[in-house]
């Protein structure tokens, strides 16, 4: 099991000013701006030769439905989110 993170950090843009962007990180490795971090992130760690089921959290709060390291590094999901447990 593969356990992403993710949260936020300050990307400065000049001397005085400031914004958040996405930043996700998993096996000490991660990715950080405005696009696909998840996607990103998964298409380096299947090239560093991880496999496996992804789970993604924000914090100790589950994001996404366990989904396996190649289907996310092809795109992500698509749908199914937040978790649901009925």
């Amino acid at each position: 099991m593969i356990r992403i993170e993710l949260d936020a950090v300050r990307k400065d843009i000049n001397g005085q000013e400031w914004r958040w962007v996405n930043r996700a990180s998993a096996c000490g490795m991660e990715e950080s701006g405005d696009g696909r971090v998840i996607v990103n992130l998964c298409q380096r760690l299947l090239e560093g030769g991880y496999t496996g089921e992804v789970m993604v959290y924000r914090l100790e709060t589950p994001c996404f439905t366990p989904l396996s390291l190649e289907l996310w590094a092809e795109g992500g999901h698509k749908g199914k989110l937040p978790i649901e447990q009925r």
